[in-house]
């Protein structure tokens, strides 16, 4: 029998490795996790329906009850997620040693990646659109104080060289916080133009927080 020709012959693919069930329930968790971050961004809270999940996320509402049990719990594993995200961006800048210059714009700039994500609707949909549910509400407010805890953390131990009162640097840190998640609300047109004005506003915000940081003092100034 004659030999097939090298160049003629077809490589097998080599099959692929069957997910444990694990991995299976891990995926299945996240994908509905995410089709509610998705709804809760593009369609809010009201109308971020088990419905609306399971079809985004392409399952059942049999495997969302597997998975959570409840709509609440699936809630809750949205904040949890979006929680181990803004604390992993907050640990980015944590304990920073730059000139005090660099030290703003990276940390403004890291803030701004959380803040002006489309992501980061998901928090103020939740926020919002739970207040006539006060048990779940509570549960919300409780996600949004931790989170700003680990903030703070971040924060103080990137300036901590700066000689001011612990009240003023957590003070600063508050209001570059309102004005970054205040930009979400400032709507225009034009997305280009939106894109430069926050630019702008940053860079602005960046001179302020540098100004008053640089009048008590800050080692590497």
């Amino acid at each position: 029998m004659p030999q097939a020709d090298a160049a003629t012959v077809t490589a097998q693919p080599k099959p692929k490795r069957r997910r444990t069930q694990q991995e299976r329930r891990e995926a299945g968790r996240s994908a509905l996790i995410e089709a509610t971050i998705s709804a809760l961004c593009d369609v809010g809270y009201a109308r971020t329906t088990t419905t609306e999940i399971v079809r985004r996320a392409g399952c059942t509402t049999g495997s969302l009850q597997h998975h959570f049990g409840a709509k609440e719990d699936l809630l809750l594993a949205v904040l949890d997620r979006l929680l181990e995200e803004l604390g992993a961006k907050y640990d980015a800048f944590a304990g920073l040693r730059t000139p005090l210059g660099e030290r703003c714009r990276f940390i403004l700039d890291a803030l701004w990646e959380i803040y002006g994500s489309p992501r980061y609707m998901a928090v103020w949909e939740l926020a919002i659109g739970t207040r006539g549910e006060p048990n779940l509400h509570e549960v919300v407010l409780r996600h949004r104080a931790e989170s700003l805890a680990i903030c703070e953390r971040a924060w103080r131990s990137a300036f901590q060289d700066v000689t001011s009162e612990a009240e003023d640097i957590s003070d600063l840190m508050h209001f570059s916080l309102t004005i970054l998640r205040g930009f979400v609300f400032y709507n225009t047109a034009d997305r280009d133009q939106a894109l430069q004005f926050y630019g702008r506003q940053i860079r602005l915000l960046e001179r302020t927080l540098l100004s008053e940081l640089g009048r008590t003092g800050a080692a590497g100034l």
